[in-house]
């Protein structure tokens, strides 16, 4: 999605609260590659063993304080004319599609309430469709160490 590049900090702000409400918390203090604005993640590999590996995840994706594991990319890349492209993508967990997609849908009407609105959509598409160059392509977010 395009945004005001001036607006990209507020929006990821908004993000920041609708990814925490859906359990997710941002990934540990470091030096973020070029481009990446947030990592979030939630569960653990001791959630996906447990919940995955005994059926529990057919009903429920986190028991307590154990959750399946999932992790999520924020990209942003100017695309000149003072917007940025801002790139959303569940790089592992994929389990967890509907929370991200909750999140997002939730943070783009928050971000709308506060005066941030989208300047292009492309809508929804699979994390491994985009150019294998995007750190928020699964394979690239693995290589930098993302996930």
């Amino acid at each position: 999605m395009g945004i005001e590049a001036g607006a990209l900090a507020d929006f990821v702000a908004v993000l920041d609260e609708h990814f925490t409400r859906e359990h997710f918390r941002l990934a540990p203090a470091r030096t973020l590659p070029a481009g990446v604005q947030r990592v979030y993640q939630r569960g653990s590999r001791l959630g996906d063993v447990l919940i995955g590996g005994s059926g529990l995840d057919t009903f429920t994706k986190r028991v307590g304080p154990l959750s399946v594991r999932g992790v999520v990319v924020v990209a942003a890349e100017p695309t000149g004319a003072g917007t940025a492209r801002v790139t959303i993508a569940l790089v592992g967990g994929f389990d967890l599609d509907t929370l991200v997609m909750r999140a997002v849908d939730e943070s783009i009407t928050g971000a709308g309430a506060r005066g941030i609105h989208p300047v292009a959509d492309e809508g929804w598409s699979a994390a491994n469709t985009l150019p294998e160059s995007s750190p928020a392509h699964p394979q690239t977010a693995h290589a930098l160490g993302l996930h």
